[in-house]
């Protein structure tokens, strides 16, 4: 069971991330879509990769090409291309500004690389398909030389890694954000820590040089499960925008408050769709994205009023009267009362302008009611919110408006 964790838990976590990345996916402007392309293409090679390293598609891969080893050099090139976008991505995280592109220079690193890598693997004599290669084939002609021609392409990438990850490390002050570019720093530097390892591997196979077959052993059984777990959970955990005493619980409060939101915010979208800058995703993929909450909170709390402002016409002065003294007759009193009042107002004027009924003679408004800043007034509306939920799931089919009333 442990040796099938080892084989098969960094795919498996590979494409999980991919997959729950995909799910999570959505534009919102050109710069975050240029960092959610780099992100994509990371754990796509990722994912990739380490399927084509696992035993049986290894063997697979080469049965179906008809290359013994193919797996390989295939596997290689994808690490390449995972490691490069990692490296852009950071860079571009940090200087901002236009898509991250390589220098001629460095193309011509990477090609020469891939080129180099897969010419060496053509020549050198590994004729059978086994995910044993190393072993099998480290002492060979060319072998060590394909090696040295792969890190030609990846080290540069690696360092650059490592120095950026560190780099805002130091800069970084929120605890999330910290967490993540530790994990990233330790699981770079081990990723250099084992390629350097495999290069004297090489070396002393094909110089018939002591080097400790324990060492080995450990080093490639876990230095890489530990290097790319790590990896895959820096780009994989959630953005959490928390920091100081009480940041898990406040941001567990902004993300209940954010979902707490979603009934009146959907309502005003399907009567207005031009106050969101994003359509609506169900509410079973808005749960799994814990990303940039205090952004999406403070939009959504933004397009609530921008809704409420569109149904200006709609809204009853006299009707809201009538409900507000309903409500004080049921006991109900200050933000209490505020809220449940804003809510029935809402939703008579929403139904109001479904229905197609003309905008009442008179002023043209009802009162506005909220907070006195941000957190205040998303508070407020929180409640309205729910009052909101609770005066639709009360109310029967095919009810009248407050205005007939």
């Amino acid at each position: 069971m442990g040796e099938a964790a080892r084989v098969y838990g960094p795919p498996f976590l590979a494409w999980v991330a991919l997959i729950g990345r995909l799910a999570i996916y959505r534009v919102r402007d050109p710069a975050e879509d240029r960092s959610k392309r780099l992100v994509l293409t990371y754990l796509g090679a990722l994912a990739i990769s380490f399927t084509l390293q696992a035993p049986g598609c290894y063997e697979a891969a080469g049965d179906l090409l008809g290359i013994p080893n193919a797996a390989k050099p295939l596997s290689h090139w994808t690490v390449l291309v995972a490691a490069w976008a990692a490296r852009n991505l950071l860079v571009w995280m940090r200087e901002g500004g236009e898509p991250v592109r390589l220098s001629w220079r460095l193309r011509f690193l990477v090609a020469g690389s891939v080129v180099g890598t897969g010419v060496l693997f053509l020549l050198a004599d590994t004729p059978v398909n086994d995910v044993r290669y190393n072993a099998l084939y480290g002492a060979e002609p060319l072998v060590l030389e394909y090696w040295l021609a792969y890190l030609v392409g990846l080290m540069p990438a690696l360092l650059d890694l490592a120095r950026l990850s560190w780099v805002n490390l130091c800069d970084a002050e929120r605890p999330a954000v910290r967490l993540r570019l530790w994990m990233s720093t330790v699981g770079v530097v081990a990723i250099i820590a084992y390629h350097v390892h495999k290069g004297m591997f090489f070396l002393s196979r094909r110089f018939d040089l002591p080097y400790s077959n324990t060492f080995t052993a450990v080093m490639d059984k876990y230095l890489t499960l530990v290097a790319f777990v790590l990896v895959l959970l820096s780009a994989s955990l959630p953005r959490l925008r928390v920091s100081g005493d009480g940041a898990v619980a406040g941001w567990l409060h902004r993300f209940t408050t954010y979902q707490r939101l979603r009934p009146l915010w959907l309502a005003l979208y399907r009567a207005n769709p031009q106050i969101a800058l994003s359509p609506p995703r169900s509410a079973l993929l808005e749960r799994l994205d814990p990303r940039d909450i205090d952004l999406r909170l403070y939009r959504r709390v933004v397009e609530i009023r921008d809704g409420r402002l569109a149904l200006r016409p709609y809204l009853d002065p006299d009707a809201e009267a009538r409900i507000r003294a309903r409500a004080v007759e049921e006991g109900k009193t200050g933000h209490q009362l505020d809220a449940a009042v804003e809510a029935e107002v809402l939703a008579a004027g929403l139904r109001a302008r479904s229905a197609g009924e003309p905008p009442p003679n008179g002023p043209p408004h009802a009162a506005i009611h909220g907070g006195r800043d941000l957190d205040s007034d998303t508070e407020f509306l929180a409640r309205v919110a729910d009052a909101y939920a609770a005066t639709r799931s009360a109310r029967p089919r095919g009810g009248t408006s407050a205005r007939s009333r």
